[in-house]
């Protein structure tokens, strides 16, 4: 693969702090540590450890970091990391593994056709690659080159921000947000800080960039009791947000991700962090055509299954923003109310924080998703994960003599390749050898791991053939997948399982097969 840039070399020029997305969610971090490098940013980045709502008196009304502990991820938590430094930590993953970037690299044209994509790039000669990934932002060349119509519409708000050393009395790992003016504070690493405030356009039309001593005016009145000093700015900015969905996501041999797909209001953080998913997304499926082994409609189902996440992103945030930005004292003592009101709900805390963590994103409706489960009755039990959606947060213990135990999504996440799960007992001989015979045609692509139900008696010897065995005795996984007695859980690389048979049914798996691999 090939990285082009518009801009000069950080590690030549100097590295810009100018940085727009700011928070990692849990979902990311599971990415991250898919690919072996979520150490650095666990490390360098600062958990926010609070989210505490004030109201119009400075009072301090609730705290929502709570939901938190109820991630369903072993990432119960939210990382603190400017973007230049998600970048960097990226740049240098890709330095290791020898990945050509070439700076300075200004795209001024794409041209695809049925077998490859020429790249014009200004003051050099044109490049010609198989297939492309517009990464380039909501001005994106790539997109606006294949004729994809970006729709959508401004929010009418206008909004300041700073980053910049903040001192005060409060914990520098906690998150404000005031609910009468909705001036909101995020940490960064360093004692520095993330400003943001919406200002009125007289304000905006009046000087190119806030000041610092704005921010220092506004907190000062705000808060008078933090005894806050904001010093070392970074950058400050005005801006308006821009909600935009890309009419296709693809087109050819040609992709679009992150802003470039989709930009919409900042309101919990999720911008890159889509982003990452995205990309996530299309990784494994790309590869796996690229070699020649994946069906090419695998392709297809990139938009299907990522522009509606997009979709539904920039409804919920946009109607956040609007909730948070109207500036009335009904508003605030709604905004105050919902606030108080939120740590009491404890029956849909769960389902709260995995929205927050991203950790229910669903491809159910995905060509590349298909549910075989004989009889309708997990279509009425809440407690069975559905197909599309990640891997349940579960431990199970190996089969192995000592017991070790392994968080299922590690055991999913240890390469590349596809996981197929097959819930059978030890007496299950046939179905274990009929699957391997099918698997075999996919050794290099797909890793099998059996979850024995029951308990293996001296008699009954398991295939030396299958190396990874695992114990569901008390069949708590298998209720999670809605398996009864015998089964198959396909998932794919990404984590996602998209492939589920029960009883274990060899020829549905073999069919399933055929829609993803050639």
């Amino acid at each position: 693969p090939i990285v082009f840039d518009l801009r000069e070399d950080p590690d030549v020029v100097g590295h810009n702090h100018w940085s727009k997305a700011l928070g990692i969610h849990a979902r990311s971090l599971e990415i991250m540590d898919t690919m072996g490098i979520v150490d650095r940013f666990l490390d360098e980045g600062l958990t926010i450890k609070a989210f505490n709502a004030f109201n119009q008196k400075g009072e301090k009304v609730a705290n929502i970091g709570f939901l938190q502990q109820h991630y369903e991820s072993k990432f119960k938590l939210i990382k603190s990391l400017p973007q230049y430094e998600t970048e960097r930590f990226l740049r240098e993953e890709l330095k290791k593994k020898n990945i050509d970037i070439r700076w300075e690299s200004k795209v001024t044209g794409i041209t695809e056709s049925v077998d490859s994509v020429t790249i014009q790039i200004e003051g050099k000669e044109d490049v010609t690659v198989p297939w492309l990934v517009g990464c380039d932002g909501g001005h994106s060349i790539v997109r606006k080159s294949m004729g994809i119509s970006f729709e959508g519409e401004d929010i009418e708000s206008s909004f300041a921000m700073v980053s910049c050393k903040v001192e005060s009395n409060q914990p520098e790992d906690e998150a404000i947000i005031s609910l009468g003016s909705t001036l909101l504070i995020l940490p960064e690493p360093g004692q520095r800080a993330r400003i943001l405030c919406p200002v009125s356009d007289d304000i905006v039309q009046a000087s190119k960039a806030p000041t610092l001593e704005f921010f220092q005016t506004i907190l000062d009145t705000e808060f008078p009791s933090f005894d806050c000093k904001l010093s070392e700015a970074n950058w400050l900015t005005f801006f308006k947000i821009r909600e935009r969905l890309a009419a296709k996501h693809r087109k050819g041999r040609v992709f679009i991700a992150g802003d470039a797909a989709h930009t919409h209001s900042p309101a919990g953080g999720q911008g890159m962090n889509t982003g990452f998913q995205d990309v996530f997304n299309l990784a494994w499926k790309l590869a796996l055509v690229a070699k020649g082994v994946g069906q090419t409609s695998l392709l297809g189902s990139y938009e299907a299954e990522r522009r509606p996440v997009a979709a539904a992103l920039l409804k919920n945030s946009g109607r956040t923003t609007k909730f948070a930005m109207a500036q009335n004292s009904i508003a605030a003592g709604i905004r105050v109310a919902v606030a108080q009101t939120v740590p009491h709900l404890q029956f849909l805390h769960q389902r709260m924080a995995q929205s927050l963590g991203m950790l229910d994103i669903s491809y159910a409706d995905s060509p590349i998703s298909k549910d075989c489960v004989k009889g309708k009755w997990l279509d009425f039990t809440k407690s069975v994960v559905a197909i599309g959606t990640r891997v349940p947060h579960h431990t199970i213990r190996a089969s192995d003599g000592v017991h070790t135990t392994k968080l299922l999504m590690e055991v999913c996440s240890q390469d590349t390749r596809h996981n197929l799960l097959v819930f059978c007992s030890p007496s299950d001989l046939v179905l274990l050898k009929e699957t391997k015979a099918l698997m075999r045609r996919y050794e290099n692509y797909v890793n099998i791991h059996v979850m024995l139900t029951k308990e293996q008696s001296d008699a009954e010897a398991l295939s030396s053939d299958i190396t990874s065995y695992f114990e569901d005795f008390d069949l708590s996984l298998a209720t999670k997948f809605g398996i009864a007695e015998t089964g198959f859980i396909l998932v794919r690389p990404d984590q996602h399982f998209s492939f589920r048979s029960s009883p274990a049914e060899i020829s549905q798996l073999a069919e399933f097969l055929n829609v993803i691999f050639v």
